[in-house]
């Protein structure tokens, strides 16, 4: 049995990861709100991003009122039928299950959204073709981070020359 390289032990990597640990988190905010912000930025350019957008907002909206609508129809039919027969209440079940069912959806769904609210700074905008540019520093810059986030620097730099092609 070979022994382990120096390099490579587990107790080293916990290490090397504990002192990267804080530099690795402030830099994927500042990530998540670089690439937020050109994404919003590129689906508000155009009239079809922002009808698309706009519509996505609306389904989710809708989503959440549909389930306030579902929750509050099965307490409705609940208390109706509890009346009747305690067994018989359980049918609530059914429109409590729809609203679990589109909760679901919609956290799965509008998660996209969440992230795009959440990490995109209004006050600013990315032209498409700065986004090129941008891309590649980030992709520079993970790169010199630490090794480990090396697939990110790869799909930035890809993503870069698909927005190049793009916009050029």
């Amino acid at each position: 049995m070979a022994a382990a390289r120096p390099g490579t032990s587990p107790i080293r990597l916990a290490r090397a990861l504990w002192r990267y640990r804080g530099q690795l988190e402030d830099h994927g905010d500042d990530y998540q709100a670089e690439l937020a912000t050109m994404l919003r930025t590129t689906i508000v350019s155009t009239v079809v991003g922002r009808m698309a957008l706009s519509t996505y907002r609306f389904a989710m909206r809708a989503m959440i009122a549909g389930i306030a609508a579902l929750a509050l129809f099965a307490l409705v039919v609940a208390v109706s039928l509890w009346q009747l027969s305690p067994w018989a209440a359980l049918l609530a079940l059914l429109p409590a299950g729809g609203a679990v069912l589109v909760g679901l959806w919609r956290m799965s769904w509008g998660e996209p959204l969440d992230w795009l609210t959440e990490h995109a700074d209004p006050e600013r905008s990315v032209t498409l073709a700065e986004l090129p540019t941008r891309l590649r520093a980030l992709a520079l810059e993970t790169r010199s981070i630490a090794n480990v986030p090396g697939r990110l620097a790869d799909e930035l730099e890809a993503l870069a020359r698909e927005t190049e092609h793009e916009s050029g």
